[in-house]
């Protein structure tokens, strides 16, 4: 899951991702939300989901 936040200081983004598989711990990123950085966690948000590459990936 990736969120977007307006705070006091700026913008943050805050990527969770799911539990592993047999693990209790559930793991959060909090960083500034720069444009590089929100890059990165969409990708890595879009490369956990079930599809091949998005840049080619068309819908049937």
């Amino acid at each position: 899951m990736l969120s977007l936040k307006d705070g006091s200081g700026g913008r943050i983004a805050l990527y969770q991702q799911a539990r592993t598989a047999g693990s209790g711990e559930a793991w959060l990123a909090i960083c500034p939300a720069t444009p590089q950085l929100v890059q990165v966690g969409v990708k890595t948000v879009l490369d956990t989901l079930p599809y091949g590459e998005w840049k080619t990936h068309s819908r049937v």
